[in-house]
């Protein structure tokens, strides 16, 4: 302790790494890794996906909460930290915004090569690790029931929620077409009376 009695702060070393918080790494292809956890094959997977759109204030969160609690849905809340690093004009809302050029709608010709390889490597990520968190729920529920056995063949539906994809929705079913990840592409779209969206809003 120093003179006033208080410890003093340890100070980092500069050979020492920062463990980066969230996700891990991107996958290789066709795969999922994790630190510490096996190396997951889609092979028996089969992947959907869904997004939820709408005006904000009219239930989409609501909905994709429902719907998330069905064991084999993954839900991704919004997840603009997934976009905006391979499509910057997504950013509508931060103060770069406008550095970025963010706009709203977005037309299936925008769709590249490279923001397809990106983000279908940022989907695999999400995967592996939904596939890892459940695969320790499963040996759990395994250990305690008598003969019990994890399914051979998963079936998983991506649910991604965020209103302002309901500008971009010819954008998106093109970018999944070409990613080939999925087996389906599909779009909820909630429509609530204007005057209730705004009463709510107030």
């Amino acid at each position: 302790r120093n003179w006033r009695g208080k410890r003093p702060k340890k100070k980092k070393k500069k050979n020492e790494t920062t463990r980066s918080k969230g996700l891990p790494p991107g996958p290789a292809e066709g795969h999922c890794t994790m630190s510490g956890i096996p190396r997951y094959s889609l092979d028996n997977v089969d992947l959907d996906i869904c997004f939820i759109v709408g005006c904000g204030r009219s239930g989409t969160t609501v909905l994709a909460d429902i719907l998330s609690h069905h064991s084999d849905v993954l839900l991704l809340n919004e997840p603009r930290q997934l976009w905006i690093p391979h499509l910057p004009a997504m950013d509508i809302w931060s103060v770069d915004a406008h550095l970025r050029a963010g706009k709203l709608a977005f037309e299936p010709g925008e769709v590249t090569s490279s923001l397809v390889e990106e983000m279908r490597d940022e989907y695999l990520r999400v995967v592996a690790a939904f596939l890892a968190l459940r695969a320790k729920i499963e040996d759990s529920d395994a250990e305690r029931s008598v003969g019990g056995e994890c399914p051979s063949r998963r079936r998983i539906v991506l649910l991604e929620k965020l209103p302002e994809h309901c500008f971009r929705m010819p954008f998106l079913a093109n970018l999944c077409s070409r990613m080939q990840l999925f087996r389906s592409c599909k779009f909820l779209h909630v429509v609530r009376g204007g005057v209730a969206v705004a009463r709510s809003i107030a």
